[in-house]
């Protein structure tokens, strides 16, 4: 006999049953006392070991708080029921459902199992191994957000009484690890190659063993191999595929030896896949060959901010000129004063400013105007090297280094002296007086190019700047400035601007600011359509950044970034902002993030990069 509808346990009135096990039937109910629905586990078999097991779930779960462990919220008994009340996941979603629908892309298909191997950790830390994961015992309350469940057969390590008898296997057949079916002694890592079949079965869109009775499945499981993932799916990508045959391992000394370390191979195959779709998104971009400086043909420049420097945490091993150590964009607009060396960066510009230089002191040294007896071109003190204007002859070489007077006083961060450049043959031409030229520096060597392995320069720790909520036509407005993401490279932290704001810079995904995340409470659960719209630009050149958008770390959006270059005009930058629509479900009460990633190959200070001034969330 179980309890009817409509009638009380405790405070829960039960209103409908949305599952039944052998042993127990689980009611949606509701709480008037918080105005909520409920999920409430009521035990039918009363036989002692039942009973015993009952309580055992109720307190294994009860010492988990864990974003990603259905968490409990009562226990009681009233008559001959024992009953748990958890939280009530609307329609009963689970991961089971999600695979039944087919196989999962890759990327999202690893990002739901790390968080549950978190959860495993965390488990396994305080004890537990859960023993039954599977698909079903996965409740998924939003697409993102995995809520591991039922740890009715769960195994508390050190407990003195085992509710399992000699002899007996429990759990699931089709994700049993082979050590429960030779009855031998278990640890965390029968929970891991669980969770690896699970994953293998989230890719593959079937089981690796199947067979018509569990005995028979379970046989398998111990004596063959699974079939390799990619002869079932041959996109998936190496890593993926590696990562799958380690978990799936027949003895648990050969696989993965805790959850941490599963899923930081997940983790690892997970940026390998990312690296992957970028690179053939940008061969697909640029026709198969070359890289995208050689196919636009656009040359970069670096030119020094035009502020003071954010804080260094730690003094560098070799310091680097000022002009490289912000790099945020790799152009901008011309400061009003110079303050620094200038130099090309990825395109021809470098070698050819030097050639010019070394050209005008050879002319210099002869003699054919008359200048101080060893001129040279400076790289710091008064006198500075800027770009000036094209040649003026047809043909000409383009921008060309000139000498400006400089009464500031040098920057503070120390230059690495280059060894000097050699001298030109000394001549029979007296010198005579320079003219027109005050405060003629002294000789100083010529400036070297900045190695393209430079580290970039770390970032202040500072805390990311709150966002700014308010209401606007009946609707919710979460306002995300440039400061207020974490991962980027940003110029909010010190003075600098560019295109006349702040912003903050991702660059490729080898680099060390390759994304970008921003973090915001929601006050209940919104409903209907998000809008997502975002203000920045693209980097500079006719190929477009591959960019890829995530709440939650669901993905709404991959592909190129569809703000324009960031070419002219340098003064106020060419800012324009894009929409983005998604469904409210992927939002939910409490802390929410949006992750923005790079997924272009590349280095730090140059293209492909993209910009954000600030990103505006709005929903009802």
């Amino acid at each position: 006999m179980e309890p009817q509808l409509q009638t009380y346990l405790g405070q829960y009135l039960l209103t409908d049953v949305i599952g039944r096990t052998a042993a127990a039937v689980v009611y949606r109910a509701h709480q008037a006392s918080l105005d909520r629905a409920v999920a409430v586990k009521v035990l039918l078999n009363l036989e002692s070991r039942f009973v015993s097991r009952f309580e055992r779930e109720a307190q294994a779960i009860a010492q988990l708080q864990h974003r990603n462990i259905l968490p409990i919220y009562d226990y009681g008994v009233q008559g001959p029921w024992r009953y748990i009340v958890m939280q009530y996941v609307e329609h009963g979603a689970t991961l089971g459902h999600q695979i039944a629908a087919g196989p999962l892309d890759c990327l999202p298909a690893l990002r739901l199992m790390v968080p549950l191997l978190g959860a495993l950790g965390y488990a396994h830390g305080h004890g537990v191994i859960h023993r039954d994961i599977k698909p079903s015992n996965v409740l998924m309350p939003w697409p993102d957000w995995p809520l591991l469940a039922d740890f009715g057969i769960a195994k508390l390590v050190g407990a003195a009484q085992q509710l399992t008898p000699p002899g007996q296997a429990v759990g699931t057949a089709s994700y049993m690890a082979p050590e429960i079916g030779l009855q031998r002694p278990i640890d965390a890592r029968a929970d891991l190659y669980s969770a690896g079949v699970v994953l293998y079965e989230m890719v593959t869109g079937q089981l690796p063993f199947e067979a018509a009775t569990p005995l028979a499945v379970l046989t398998k499981h111990i004596k063959e191999p699974p079939p390799p993932p990619r002869s079932l799916r041959p996109d998936l990508h190496p890593a993926v595929e590696g990562a799958l045959l380690r978990a799936l391992e027949k003895s648990p000394d050969d696989r993965f030896q805790s959850a941490a370390e599963m899923a930081a191979a997940l983790e690892g195959a997970a940026r390998q896949v990312e690296r992957a779709k970028a690179q053939a998104w940008l061969g697909g971009q640029l026709g198969g060959t070359g890289s995208a400086a050689r196919r636009s043909g656009y040359t970069t420049r670096q030119l020094p901010p035009t502020g003071p420097m954010p804080a260094r945490t730690a003094p560098p091993a070799a310091p680097a000129p000022p002009m490289h150590a912000p790099a945020p964009p790799t152009h901008a607009p011309a400061p009003a004063a110079a303050t620094g060396a200038a130099t090309g960066s990825v395109g021809g510009r470098r070698g050819l400013g030097l050639l010019v230089g070394l050209m005008l002191l050879l002319a210099l040294a002869v003699g054919a105007v008359a200048f101080w007896p060893r001129p040279s071109v400076v790289a710091e003190g008064p006198g500075t090297i800027t770009e000036g204007p094209a040649a003026a002859d047809e043909g000409g070489p383009g921008p060309a280094p000139t000498v400006a007077d400089e009464t500031a006083p040098p920057a503070e961060a120390p230059v690495e002296q280059p060894p000097p450049v050699a001298e030109a043959p000394p001549t029979e031409a007296p010198p005579a007086e320079a003219p027109a030229v005050e405060n003629a520096p002294a000789a100083q060597p010529l400036p070297t190019a900045v190695p393209p392995t430079s580290p970039p320069p770390p970032m202040p720790a500072v805390q990311p700047a709150p966002p700014q909520v308010s209401e606007r036509d009946g609707a919710t407005v979460v306002r995300l400035d440039d400061a207020s993401w974490s991962g980027g490279y940003g110029l909010s932290r010190g003075s600098s601007r560019y295109g006349g704001r702040t912003a903050t810079w991702i660059y490729g995904a080898t680099t060390a600011y390759s994304a970008m995340r921003a973090l915001f409470e929601v006050q209940g659960q919104p409903e209907g359509e998000v809008e997502l719209r975002i203000e920045g630009m693209d980097s500079e050149g006719r190929s477009r950044t591959p960019i890829s958008i995530s709440v939650n770390d669901a993905e709404i959006y991959s592909g190129p970034n569809p703000l324009p270059d960031d070419d002219l005009p340098l003064e106020t930058g060419t800012w324009a902002s894009e929409t983005w629509r998604f469904d409210a479900a992927l939002l939910r009460p409490g802390p929410n993030q949006i992750t923005i990633r790079n997924l272009a190959p590349g280095a730090f200070g140059g293209p492909p990069f993209f910009m954000l001034d600030y990103a505006e969330l709005t929903y009802r």
